[in-house]
């Protein structure tokens, strides 16, 4: 299931908001797209977000970068459809201050990630250098053959590395 952008970011084109005016002038509605896309959730994926967000999401010492690893098993705890994670590594961006937010979540034999950023880090990079991923500068995908921990390990020290982390 994609995310749908709502025009919020840089390569938002001009026929793309041509393309929303011509399906509002043929009788969408706006209004109650938003409110399915955004605001409807079944109570499980509800509960895995505040599960996420309360319970796993970690801060760099800086505050800079949030990151959550899921196991399968928690995963599988929430009943989840496909595509319920969706978008739940852009919330930790509400949070001032962060300009990298990344997913793990355990699937099967091994760890799917999702990266988010904001300004001039270059996820896409990230994810090609690291996770044997990538996508483009502000959003991107990779995965891991290794475990949670190993993984967990691996990422860490890639941002040190890249020099994503401030130690303060």
């Amino acid at each position: 299931m994609l995310q749908p952008n709502f025009f919020q970011f840089s390569n938002t084109t001009p026929n793309s908001l041509r393309a929303a005016a011509a399906l509002v002038e043929k009788g969408a509605k706006p209004e109650y797209i938003s409110e399915k896309v955004n605001n409807v959730f079944h109570v499980n994926r509800l509960r895995y977000y505040g599960y996420c967000l309360h319970k796993k999401m970690e801060l760099s010492k800086d505050r800079r970068i949030a990151y959550m690893f899921l196991s399968k098993e928690e995963i599988k705890e929430y009943k989840l459809n496909s595509g319920d994670s969706e978008g739940l590594v852009n919330y930790p961006f509400k949070i001032e201050g962060v300009v990298m937010s990344c997913y793990f979540s355990e699937e099967n034999e091994k760890i799917k990630i999702s990266f988010r950023s904001r300004g001039d880090i270059d996820v896409n990079e990230f994810a090609r250098k690291y996770f044997e991923g990538g996508g483009h500068k502000n959003a991107a995908g990779g995965k891991s053959l290794l475990g949670i921990e190993e993984t967990k390990k691996k990422f860490l020290k890639a941002l040190k590395s890249e020099k994503l982390i401030i130690e303060r």
